[in-house]
């Protein structure tokens, strides 16, 4: 399982959403950041953003005040909780509801079988990063940002709507 595998499967489903709801033109993404290990979790995601702050400084008033504002609440049970925070960006309901219920969903396909699967045999924090009235310079108008920890990486799960 790689990144990229995880980063496909989440833009396919911002696909099918483009398709079957009226929200548009949002990206899903799975994306590594560097981690330095000196740093704390939080510092080593506002430094991300500081090495973009040319672009923060076009679209937003202050990245200093995006930074001062960025707290990461941890989902402590992610594998059985993190499902029902993402449903809505998945369109699990909507499908069901159009097919019944077959198979897996596309979220519990995530959390239960892929997710588990990238990071096997590793501890996982999972933390929600707010604030999420953000434009973030990889993502949309509207969206949610999920932080995955180990030892010795960070990822950054995007979920968006542009219109």
């Amino acid at each position: 399982m790689t990144e990229q595998y995880i980063s496909g499967y989440l833009d396919a489903i911002s696909r099918l959403k483009d398709m079957i709801t009226p929200n548009m033109g949002g990206t899903n993404k799975f994306f590594s950041i560097p981690k330095e290990n000196h740093h704390s979790l939080l510092d080593n995601l506002k430094n991300y953003l500081f090495k973009h702050r040319e672009w923060y400084t076009k679209h937003h008033e202050s990245l200093q005040e995006i930074l001062n504002r960025m707290k990461l609440l941890e989902i402590e049970n992610w594998k059985e909780d993190l499902q029902k925070l993402i449903v809505e960006w998945t369109c699990d309901d909507i499908l069901k509801s159009i097919s019944a219920h077959h198979g897996y969903s596309f979220s519990e396909y995530l959390i239960q079988f892929l997710l588990p699967e990238l990071f096997k045999n590793q501890e996982v924090k999972v933390f929600k990063m707010i604030p999420d009235d953000v434009i973030w310079h990889w993502g949309d108008h509207v969206g949610e940002e999920y932080i995955f920890e180990t030892a010795d990486s960070i990822f950054m799960m995007h979920f968006g709507e542009s219109s």
